[in-house]
């Protein structure tokens, strides 16, 4: 799932964890991966992916369902 994130105006997917009635909680997935054991990779071959991405474990983010893009 892809949505804007508030600050900064940034756009990424997100691995979706709860919903309730107005929000979404969901961790930020990244194609930057950094040494440490808070991360869990997602293969590109298996869910046809430009490029390997990495579920960042240790954020959890709240989001607004208004904050969704469409495609």
């Amino acid at each position: 799932m892809k949505a804007k994130k508030m600050e900064g105006h940034q756009e990424g997917p997100y691995v979706v964890i709860k919903k309730s009635f107005f929000n979404v909680y969901a961790l930020f997935c990244t194609s930057k991966y950094t040494n440490n054991n808070f991360y869990y990779e997602l293969d590109k071959e298996k869910y046809d992916f430009n490029k390997n991405s990495y579920v960042r474990l240790n954020v959890l983010t709240k989001l607004i369902k208004f904050q969704f893009i469409k495609k």
